[in-house]
């Protein structure tokens, strides 16, 4: 303290030394040289600013042009989708159109042709008919002439037939009972022949068994006795039973029936046979050489 107080005493001040002039030019200097230095740095400040901006607008810009080239192509895609569209939906109608048309020729078409096929049935079926009426005509004409030739029309009466002795007489019933016994209803014929040839008006004529006879009534078979057919002179059998069989030929004397079938004895019926009666014409049954 006491060399500070001491130098204080000894040391002249700075203002006594430097004129006042000086000091204010000092001063002055100070002063521009700070403006000077505050003015060139908000310069550099402001000039940095408006570097940052003018990029910022810049990039900004380049965005700008960016997205507006964007929405140019996009209404440019747009309005290029919206022609293919607009194509799209013309080509489908003038299709639609054409397809209608083409329907529409075809409906008028087939109106046309259906109208020529009814017009052509209806053509036929005049002809048809014309030529119907007149071979009904005919046929009528050929009935009532048939008819006019026939005197009477006989009653369809069929039945079945066989042959028996009095010696060989049960085979008949399992015939007779067989054809029952398969639904066959229509009426049997069992003729009956003595083997020796005697005739039902000769005393010597054996009949068949009381049992037999009842048997055949029985099963709503008709017994008839019959003549022996004659056998014809020089006539040779390998077995004699065979010429009981030429007594067969009598079923064609009974002609009450329109139509009979002859059945052996010795057959066995296994299926319904009525349909046999229907057959419109002489017929056999085929032979083991057929």
């Amino acid at each position: 303290m006491n060399r500070r107080h001491s130098f204080s005493r000894t040391s002249p001040r700075m203002t006594d030394r430097i004129p006042r002039a000086a000091l204010i030019s000092i001063a002055l200097v100070l002063i521009v040289g700070v403006a000077f230095f505050a003015s060139t740095r908000g310069g550099i400040v402001d000039n940095r600013a408006d570097y940052i901006i003018r990029q910022y607008q810049d990039r900004a810009s380049q965005l700008e042009s960016k997205v507006a080239s964007l929405q140019t192509e996009n209404d440019n895609k747009r309005a290029q989708i919206e022609r293919l569209n607009n194509d799209v939906i013309k080509s489908l109608m003038e299709k639609a159109e054409a397809d209608k048309k083409v329907a529409s020729q075809n409906k008028e078409r087939e109106k046309t042709r259906q109208v020529e096929i009814e017009q052509q049935c209806k053509t036929e079926t005049a002809v048809q008919k014309s030529q119907i009426m007149a071979e009904i005509a005919k046929v009528k004409t050929e009935l009532r002439d048939a008819v006019a030739l026939l005197p009477t029309v006989r009653e369809e009466r069929t039945a079945f037939i066989t042959l028996v002795t009095n010696n060989f007489w049960k085979p008949g019933i399992v015939l007779v009972q067989s054809a029952r016994d398969h639904g066959v209803t229509a009426p049997f014929v069992i003729m009956a022949v003595d083997p020796d040839g005697v005739l039902p008006t000769d005393p010597k004529f054996v009949k068949l068994p009381a049992e037999a006879e009842a048997a055949f009534k029985k099963l709503n078979a008709e017994v008839r006795y019959i003549d022996p057919v004659p056998i014809p002179e020089g006539a040779q059998f390998e077995n004699p039973r065979w010429s009981i069989a030429w007594n067969k030929l009598r079923a064609w004397t009974f002609e009450e029936f329109t139509r009979l079938v002859f059945l052996d004895s010795d057959m066995m019926v296994r299926a319904d046979i009525t349909e046999m009666l229907s057959f419109p014409e002489f017929s056999t049954a085929p032979g083991q050489d057929e």
